[in-house]
């Protein structure tokens, strides 16, 4: 026996919509006391989403008696597409009729964490730390931060707004910039507004450190072009907190890496190196080190 489907749509939660079909009994005989009917199911999601109607006892006469069957879909949540199979049952027979098709599709947009901590970070420096914006959903949605609650506080992020689409995964960057010395600098619950759905919220929070100044000064002295020379920085974090340091050098002929990772309450020797090109010139170092 042929199957025939009636698509119910891809449906967004709270809305509805409602199929008619006719059964035709084109035999001899009549048909009474039969009950339109989904079986059971170990899926009962879908299920619980249809309604049929009639529910009272069908009679269909012989050689073309009719009867509507009304199928109505109203998803209250995010459905997978699904296939499901409407039977008349007579006495102890399950006839197959029609089946329908359908779905619901939602939002499901989410960041991978609702706490950004940056710990602490010098006076005048700055910390950049990411978030991931993913939507695991059916729709996409545009998205805008909420700038308004970051005047006061020494936050930034980037990009402000955007549009995720269905799978999409978005990079969002926090700058963290303090200028004043305090303990505690938190934003609660920044918000991120979605278009068409609820709000997502992250809430930033850090410290803001004097940057101890130089103790010592570090002469280097080499023939031009020569070996390079190398010196190592004691650098010392006496905090809970991991740094990732960006070394700032302004100074010709002097290199280092780029990147610093100082464990909490504990040292790293930063190899600064020189190769200088010409001679007979003092070269004045400045080494600032960026969180």
């Amino acid at each position: 026996m042929k199957i025939f489907f009636r698509i119910l749509g891809a449906l967004q939660a709270g809305k509805s919509a409602t199929r008619e079909v006719c059964l035709v009994n084109r035999s001899r005989a009549s048909i009474s006391n039969c009950f339109v009917t989904l079986l059971s199911s170990e899926n009962e999601s879908p299920r619980d989403t249809l309604t049929i109607q009639p529910t009272s006892p069908v009679s269909l006469k012989a050689r073309g008696g009719t009867a509507t069957v009304t199928v109505k879909f109203a998803p209250r949540s995010r459905l997978a597409p699904f296939v499901e199979q409407i039977f008349l049952k007579y006495g102890d027979l399950d006839v197959p009729m029609f089946a329908v098709r359908g779905c619901c599709q939602g939002y499901d947009i989410t960041l991978d964490s609702d706490t950004l901590p940056f710990g602490a970070v010098g006076k005048d420096c700055s910390l950049t730390r990411k978030l991931i914006l993913s939507n695991h959903g059916d729709i996409g949605a545009a998205f805008a931060w909420n700038l308004t609650q970051l005047r006061d506080v020494p936050f930034n992020v980037s990009p402000t707004n955007g549009y995720i689409s269905p799978g999409q995964e978005v990079t969002i960057d926090f700058i963290f910039q303090p200028h004043i010395i305090r303990h505690d600098i938190r934003c609660d619950r920044l918000e991120c507004r979605l278009e068409g759905t609820k709000s997502v919220y992250v809430t930033l929070s850090g410290s803001c450190i004097e940057v101890a100044p130089a103790r010592e000064t570090i002469v280097i002295s080499t023939a031009v072009r020569s070996k390079e020379l190398s010196k190592s920085i004691v650098l010392k974090n006496n905090t809970n907190t991991l740094w990732t340091l960006t070394p700032v050098i302004s100074g010709e002929f002097f290199s280092g890496p780029e990147t610093v990772i100082i464990e909490p309450n504990s040292t790293k020797n930063y190899e600064l190196t020189y190769l200088p090109l010409t001679e007979g010139k003092i070269i004045d170092l400045k080494l600032r080190l960026k969180f």
